[in-house]
């Protein structure tokens, strides 16, 4: 299992200056913003430094890092109602369908998959971006 993100505080200087938007916190390459009523949770990736994991492990690990982040502000994947996918590899994408229809299969977001030439970490193959409400 990977372990929980380690959180720190953020400034309101470090969003995008619009003050409707409070950030709450940010892992090494995990954010997360308050958006009014919407959690937007940002960056969640789950490659891993030392070795290159298939890409279904790194879904996994994202949506764990994002179940993570979620249940801090009292929230689960059955409130998102939004989720991009970045990734590198549609065809091995699809390796990742049964982990993504368990967890949203209830919430059934909006999805949009952009297709991107890399990532700025090493070793990551997929990126998940989700935005939640209360519902």
């Amino acid at each position: 299992m990977i372990p929980s993100p380690t959180v720190s505080t953020l400034t309101p200087e470090t969003a995008s200056g619009n003050p409707a938007e409070h950030p709450v916190a940010q892992t090494e390459t995990v954010s997360v913003i308050v958006r009014g009523p919407e959690l937007h949770i940002l960056g969640l990736t789950g490659s891993n430094d030392s070795k290159h994991d298939p890409l279904s492990v790194q879904c996994r690990a994202a949506l764990i890092k994002g179940l993570d982040a979620l249940s801090m502000h009292g929230l689960g994947f059955d409130d998102v109602t939004r989720v991009v996918y970045l990734i590198q590899d549609g065809d091995a994408f699809t390796s990742c369908l049964g982990l993504l229809r368990e967890a949203f299969a209830a919430a059934r977001p909006v999805t949009t998959i952009r297709l991107v030439q890399g990532f700025p970490q090493p070793n990551t193959d997929i990126e998940i971006e989700m935005i939640a409400a209360r519902r």
